[in-house]
């Protein structure tokens, strides 16, 4: 059985082909080609619009691994070969300026048979075409093209291309990224992509961050800091108490000078104590805390760009929420009795 045969045979009837992982992509023609290529040819795919497969062939991943074939109306002897690449125009209807794309299986009358997907449905299965808004198609160079893996891909202009660069950043830098952030990289080879992202204060900030919440998630700050809420409640309503038993000494004739210098000392040293937790709790407020980073990550090296000298400590404002894990220590210290 052919390469081509098989893939019809493993995906015929499929619906809503998903290969860039986008939902709102899937079915559309590009989908089910991009696993023909990578799976079954083996060759690079370009993720971009069915037509600029086409009309930015020079600048995608493509030129070694295919031939480019305009189409031409006027010689009647020009016939693909079964498995090219068709490619349709952005001028053909209902396609949004996207064009069409396919995979050839033969010539008919006045026209050819293709396994398409998106045309008639978001589901693969063969189409009868004629050669209206044919741009060409591409011929695959299965015996001189190397093999995806061992190619460099280069970024690309599109929105599924974008939509892979902002994933990335907000992976590496916490954030999303700008359309203008991504046109410089469009052209460059993906590890330099990454390199130029990660190797970037920005994304140490970002990776401290994230280290930061793992530790806050892993000792539950958010539960100690409740409970320290409920232990200053607490203390504090002892102190209140104290206070009304000492103003009940005070007011009995038979307490002794004794029982009432006792109250009055304890009274004060909770008072003191409330006082002390609160100066503390306003101090770790405000003062920043260097947290060690445990295992720092030093990015990748490359011809072009050599490895930065990895981090051990970094410099983290605490907000008020990130103050539990120090001042547990603290509280547990002055009320321990």
């Amino acid at each position: 059985m052919s390469i081509t045969d098989q893939f019809i045979s493993d995906y015929d009837g499929k619906k809503n082909v998903s290969f860039d992982g986008i939902p709102e992509n899937a079915g559309q023609c590009v989908q089910s080609v991009g696993f023909y290529v990578r799976d079954y040819l083996h060759l690079p795919v370009y993720y971009s619009d069915a037509a600029n497969w086409f009309t930015n062939f020079d600048r995608s991943p493509l030129p070694g691994a295919f031939t480019k074939i305009p189409n031409n109306p006027n010689d009647a002897n020009q016939v693909p070969a079964t498995g090219d690449i068709m490619i349709w125009n952005g001028s053909l209807p209902n396609s949004g300026g996207a064009g069409h794309i396919a995979i050839f299986l033969n010539a008919s009358a006045g026209g050819f048979i293709s396994f398409d997907s998106n045309w008639g449905g978001k589901y693969c299965h063969k189409v009868t075409h004629n050669w209206t808004y044919v741009l060409g198609w591409l011929h695959p160079n299965i015996n001189s093209a190397p093999a995806q893996g061992d190619t460099n891909v280069i970024m690309q202009d599109g929105d599924n291309w974008f939509a892979r660069f902002d994933k990335t950043m907000y992976q590496i830098r916490g954030r999303h990224a700008s359309r203008a952030e991504y046109t410089p990289f469009i052209g460059v080879d993906s590890l330099h992509m990454l390199e130029a992202i990660s190797d970037n204060a920005e994304a140490d900030t970002a990776t401290q961050a994230q280290e930061l919440g793992q530790l806050a998630s892993k000792d539950n700050w958010q539960g100690q800091i409740y409970g320290l809420e409920d232990q200053l409640k607490a203390s504090k309503a002892i102190s209140d108490q104290l206070n009304v038993t000492l103003a009940g000494i005070q007011a009995d004739d038979k307490a002794t000078k004794a029982d009432m210098a006792a109250a009055i000392a304890r009274a004060s040293e909770l008072t003191a104590q409330l006082q002390a937790a609160n100066d503390k709790l306003a101090e770790l407020q405000k003062t920043p805390l260097v947290v060690p980073v445990s295992t720092p990550v030093a990015p990748v090296p490359s011809a072009a760009t050599p490895a930065p000298a990895p981090k051990s400590y970094a410099v983290v404002t605490m907000q008020p929420n990130s103050i539990r894990t120090a001042l547990a220590n603290y509280l547990s210290k002055i009320f321990k009795r």
